[in-house]
């Protein structure tokens, strides 16, 4: 079984999160605001993770920046996340298809982002399940580990 994580291991998320930045900051989003409001919504009071382009849109409109606007330039970066997979990710999920075992993705964040993610980059036609968690990824590996 091989178990594979999304983020900066198949797409370059450190990249996709600088362009977000760097697409807002016309707008006047400085990276401090940016990373302020990121970690405002990354997670909800219970410590789940639920980052969307809409919850930190919400965030930002309350430093006066204009909503509708700011939830297009993330939406327009987010429908571009197949420019961020890595140049070696299919090379690399085909090799690993080639061993004939179970391939299973995990990532962490909230389902509908993650969702998006998956779809966008083409990532998930490659492995036989995909398991998003928005708390932890200790208790999905700790499931895997007990069977």
């Amino acid at each position: 079984m091989f178990i594979i994580d999304m983020d900066n291991t198949l797409i370059d998320t450190d990249r996709f999160r600088a362009d977000r930045l760097q697409a807002l900051a016309p707008l006047g989003v400085t990276k401090e605001i940016y990373w302020e409001t990121y970690g405002e919504v990354r997670k909800d009071e219970a410590g789940m993770f639920r980052y969307n382009d809409v919850r930190h849109a919400a965030a930002l409109v309350k430093h006066g920046f204009p909503g509708e606007e700011i939830l297009d330039i993330l939406s327009a970066v987010t429908a571009r996340l197949g420019d961020y997979v890595f140049s070696d990710t299919f090379e690399f999920l085909e090799a690993v298809r080639k061993y004939k075992e179970t391939m299973i993705l995990l990532s962490l964040g909230a389902s509908s982002f993650q969702e998006q993610k998956v779809k966008i980059t083409g990532v998930g036609e490659y492995f036989d399940r995909v398991f998003i968690v928005d708390d932890t990824k200790v208790h999905v590996l700790k499931n895997f580990l007990a069977q």
